[in-house]
This record gives structure tokens, C-alpha cells and sequence, in this order.
């Protein structure tokens, strides 16, 4: 099953993640701005292989970077 989710921000991030660990194919649809060099050279090594081969560490720095994002955010429900 495919899903399309619209939007890449911390609720996006955290549905395309879910439906990812459940065996989904995920499509991220966003008209945000340009990625910064780093961030997209990161995206480009994550999208160029299978989740499951992903390098632990290019999947912990996307993690900071996500938790930096959302820091001070309060989190409600489960």
C-alpha cells in the first residue's frame, strides 16, 4: 500500500515514520523551501537506498535534527 503525506513537518515526519515501520511505501509532498546542502546531501544518501540499509548513522543525525526541530514543543496523546 501507498500513502502520500502532505507536508514535511514534525506531524508529517512522524506519520511518514509510523507508516514506514508498518511495511508502507511513503510519499512526502511538501512546497517548503530549498534544503540546506547538508540536510539534502542527507536526504539523497537516505532516498538512494531501502530503509532497511540505511546507515545508523545518517538515520540518527535525521533524528536530531528532527527532535532540534520540535524542541519546546509540548506532546499530547500517545
Amino acid at each position: 500500500m501507498s500513502v502520500i503525506i502532505i507536508g514535511s513537518g514534525p506531524a508529517g515526519y512522524a506519520a511518514a515514520q509510523a507508516l514506514l515501520e508498518r511495511g508502507r511505501r511513503v510519499t512526502v509532498v511538501d512546497v517548503g523551501k530549498r534544503l540546506e546542502p547538508e540536510q539534502d546531501a542527507l536526504r539523497r544518501a537516505l532516498a538512494a537506498k531501502e530503509p532497511g540499509e540505511w546507515d545508523p548513522g545518517d538515520l540518527d543525525n535525521f533524528r536530531q535534527r528532527q527532535r532540534a526541530i520540535t524542541d519546546g514543543i509540548a506532546r499530547f496523546g500517545s
